[in-house]
């Protein structure tokens, strides 16, 4: 996938996911209209308040979250919203802790390419989510 394929989708794994009690999931569904429950091929590390994606090894690689269809009026500026958001904003000192790529997401029986923000840096001493839930993570 080169740089300049875009996507009105974009898929939330943490902080962004309707049930994370955060209020920047308003801003993305005052936007966005929810698309589904999807996957992808990942693993997700924890932050602590947050998670960390990064692209999985293996097809047992999975991480959950939701997809969220952009309104083409409103892609650009809630892009820009959720890079500020997740640090990796035009204003952001480098190097970010995320980088925002095009992922094939699996949602219900299709696959799709959608946004999502993957870590930028090595998850070395960062505790594995097995699960791949940070959702369910921190009900248990």
């Amino acid at each position: 996938m080169s740089y300049r394929e875009t996507s009105q989708f974009i898929f939330v794994y943490g902080t962004l996911r309707k049930d994370s009690g955060n209020e920047m999931y308003d801003v993305l569904a005052r936007d966005a209209s929810f698309a589904g429950y999807g996957t992808v091929q990942g693993r997700l590390y924890s932050l602590g308040e947050y998670p960390g994606l990064l692209p999985g090894r293996t097809p047992t690689d999975t991480v959950k979250g939701e997809v969220y269809l952009i309104g083409k009026k409103e892609l650009t500026g809630l892009l820009a919203r959720l890079d500020d958001y997740e640090g990796c904003g035009e204003r952001d000192p480098e190097p970010h802790e995320y980088r925002r790529i095009i992922i094939p997401v699996q949602i219900e029986n299709e696959k799709i390419l959608a946004w999502a923000y993957i870590l930028n840096r090595n998850p070395r001493g960062l505790p594995r989510i097995d699960s791949g839930d940070f959702i369910g993570s921190r009900a248990s």
